[in-house]
C-alpha cells in the first residue's frame, strides 16, 4: 500500500468515526424462550435422553379441530374412535371423530341462572366402568353422570352441607372412587364470590357408596388431576398465577398425605399455568404448562416439552392408546407417541396365532396393575414371536415368554399379584403366570380352558401355595381357537413339559382403538 492510499484510508477512518460510523458492539441475546426440534404444529424440546422412548424422532403435532373459544377437558371413547372435549366460555361438549370431524354434543351444557357466575359450562370430562359420560359442571356446580336417555344424575354437589364451588377436573381410581378438584373457577369474583359456600377450593374423593372424603384444602388453586398407575401417588396441578407447581400427594384407604412439591414452573414465563394432565402406563406425567406439554419421568425429572402454539389446558390418551389429544385455547391437536396411556374403560385386544385369533376384553378396573404390565408388553411388540410353551386340554394354555427355541426372554421387573381382587379363574379367563414366589409374574399369561378355582387356582389365603393367580382378563371372542389349542399334540422338550408338538405361534396382540 502506497503512502497516500494509507493516509485516503486513515482520514476515511476518521471521518466515519466521527460520523458515528463507528462498528456497534453486537447485540445483547433475547432470550426469545425454548426453542425445541420442529414437529408440525407445534415443536418438541428434549432435556433429557429418556423422552426419546417416549416421543420418537419425527413426532408430528396435528392440528385435528379449530374455532373453538377454550378447549378443555378431552377424553377418547373406546370402541368409538370419538373424541370428546369441552369448549368451556362456549357452553358446549363436542365430539370428533376422523371421519366427520367436529360436531356439538351437548349443546348447551348449563340452562340456568347466571347470575353470579364466571363460567358455566362443563370442564372435565371421563367415563365410568359402565361406559356413561361424566361432567364436572361450572354452572351447575356439581359432578352428573349422563344417562342412556341423555338425563344426567347428580353424582355430588355439596360437602357437610355446603355447595361445592365449580368442579375442574376429574379421574377415577379401580375401585370407582371419583377423585375431584374444586376450585372456584366458576364464581364471579373467584374466592371473594357471595356465592361461595365453602372457604377452601377442595381435593375430594367420592367413594362408589357415596361417601364424600375431604382430601386436602390447603392448595389454593388445584385444578388438572391425576393418579399414578400404582395408585399410590395424587397429582394435582396448581393453576394460582402466583404458585404455578404440581403437587403430589400419597395416597391410600385413609387419604392423602406427604403433600409436596412435584415440579414448579413460577420461573417459566410462557403463557399457561399448570392445568391439565395424563399418567402413562410407565407412570411418566404428561402436564399442560407454560408453553405446552410437560413431560415429567415418575422421579420427577422434567424430560422434555411438547411446544405448543396456543396455551394448552388438558390432554387424553386416544386411539390405541397411543395418542396425546391436546385441547389448546381454539383448537384440538393431537401427537402420536411411544408410550401409552390408559383410556377411561376396559381395553380390548387381539391376539392373532397361528391357529387363529382370539379377542380378549382385560379388567382394567379390577387389576390395574396386570393390565397395565400387560399393555405396555404388547405396545413394545414383546409378544410377537412368542409361544404357548405349555398346553393342557382342560386345564389351561400358557405362553407369553418364549419364542419356539424356548429360551425365556429377557423382561421387565415382576408385578405385584393382583389374586385378591375377586376374580375367578373359570373357564376362558385370562391370568397371569408366575413361578412359586407370589409377585413373580412377569410377560407370561395362561387362558384357562376349564373351571379352575377348584385346583387351587383362586385366592384361599396368604401363604403362597394359597395366594392365586391374578385373574385379569377373559375371552370374547375365538374361544374356539382356545380349544384348538388346548387339542394340540404335545411333547416333553428338555425341562419343558406339554410342548406343542408344532409350535403354536403368537404373531401378532394389538390393543383395539
Amino acid at each position: 500500500m502506497t503512502k497516500a492510499t494509507s493516509l485516503l484510508v486513515a482520514v476515511f477512518v476518521l471521518l466515519t468515526m466521527a460520523c458515528g460510523g463507528a462498528p456497534e458492539p453486537p447485540p445483547e441475546e433475547v432470550d426469545a424462550g425454548p426453542v425445541g426440534e420442529p414437529a408440525g404444529e407445534g415443536s418438541i424440546l428434549r432435556i433429557d435422553r429418556r423422552l426419546d422412548s417416549l416421543i420418537p424422532t419425527g413426532a408430528t403435532i396435528e392440528k385435528v379441530a379449530e374455532g373453538y373459544t377454550f378447549t378443555e377437558g378431552p377424553v377418547w371413547i373406546r370402541g368409538e374412535q370419538r373424541l370428546l372435549f369441552s369448549d368451556v366460555r362456549a357452553n358446549a361438549i363436542h365430539q370428533w371423530t376422523a371421519a366427520d370431524g367436529a360436531s356439538p354434543f351437548i349443546d348447551p351444557v348449563f340452562e340456568g341462572d347466571r347470575e353470579g357466575l364466571r363460567s358455566i359450562s362443563s370442564n372435565g370430562l371421563t367415563f365410568d366402568t359402565e361406559g356413561r359420560l361424566i361432567i364436572c359442571e361450572h354452572g351447575n356446580r356439581r359432578i352428573s353422570r349422563v344417562e342412556e336417555d341423555g338425563s344426567r344424575t347428580v353424582l355430588v354437589d355439596g360437602y357437610e352441607g355446603s355447595r361445592l364451588n365449580s368442579p375442574n377436573d376429574a379421574v377415577f381410581g379401580s375401585d370407582g372412587s371419583l377423585y375431584f378438584t374444586d376450585p372456584s373457577y366458576g364464581l364471579e369474583g373467584l374466592e371473594e364470590s357471595p356465592l361461595r359456600e365453602l372457604d377452601f377450593n377442595g381435593i375430594y374423593r367420592l367413594r362408589p357408596d357415596g361417601e364424600l372424603q375431604l382430601l386436602v384444602s390447603d392448595q389454593t388453586r388445584p385444578n388438572g388431576i391425576a393418579l399414578s398407575p400404582d395408585e399410590s401417588t395424587l397429582y394435582v396441578a396448581n393453576s394460582d398465577a402466583n404458585n404455578k407447581v404440581w403437587m403430589a400427594y400419597d395416597v391410600d384407604d385413609e387419604g392423602a398425605s406427604n403433600g409436596r412439591v412435584f415440579y414448579d414452573v413460577n420461573d417459566q414465563t410462557a403463557a399457561g399455568g399448570a392445568d391439565g394432565m395424563k399418567v402413562d402406563l410407565r407412570g411418566n406425567v404428561f402436564a399442560t404448562g407454560p408453553g405446552g406439554v410437560w413431560v415429567f419421568g415418575p422421579d420427577g425429572v422434567h424430560l422434555g416439552t411438547i411446544l405448543m402454539p396456543e396455551v394448552t389446558a388438558n390432554v387424553a390418551w386416544g386411539g390405541d392408546g397411543r395418542t396425546l389429544y391436546m385441547t389448546a385455547s381454539t383448537g384440538v391437536y393431537r401427537i402420536d407417541l411411544a408410550t401409552a396411556g390408559a383410556i377411561p374403560g376396559n381395553p380390548v385386544v387381539v391376539m392373532e396365532t397361528t391357529r387363529g385369533n382370539v379377542t380378549m376384553e382385560l379388567f382394567a378396573d379390577q387389576a390395574p396393575v396386570s393390565v397395565s404390565n400387560f399393555l405396555q408388553y404388547a405396545y413394545a411388540g414383546f409378544y410377537e414371536d412368542t409361544i404357548f410353551h405349555r398346553v393342557i386340554e382342560n386345564f389351561m394354555i400358557q405362553g407369553g415368554g418364549m419364542g419356539t427355541n424356548l429360551v425365556p426372554k429377557i423382561t421387565r421387573e415382576a408385578i405385584v399379584n393382583e389374586a385378591t381382587n375377586g376374580l375367578g379363574n373359570r373357564r376362558g379367563t385370562v391370568a397371569m403366570a408366575r413361578t412359586a414366589a407370589v409377585n413373580s409374574a412377569t410377560s407370561q399369561f395362561f387362558i384357562n380352558h376349564a373351571n379352575n378355582g377348584g385346583r387351587g387356582l383362586d385366592h384361599r389365603g396368604t401363604a403362597p401355595d394359597a395366594y392365586g393367580y391374578a385373574v385379569f382378563g377373559e375371552v370374547v371372542d375365538g374361544m374356539d381357537v382356545v380349544d384348538a389349542i388346548a387339542g394340540v399334540q404335545t411333547t416333553a422338550q428338555g425341562a419343558h413339559g406339554n410342548v406343542p408338538v408344532t409350535p403354536v405361534v403368537i404373531n401378532a396382540m394389538t390393543v383395539q382403538p
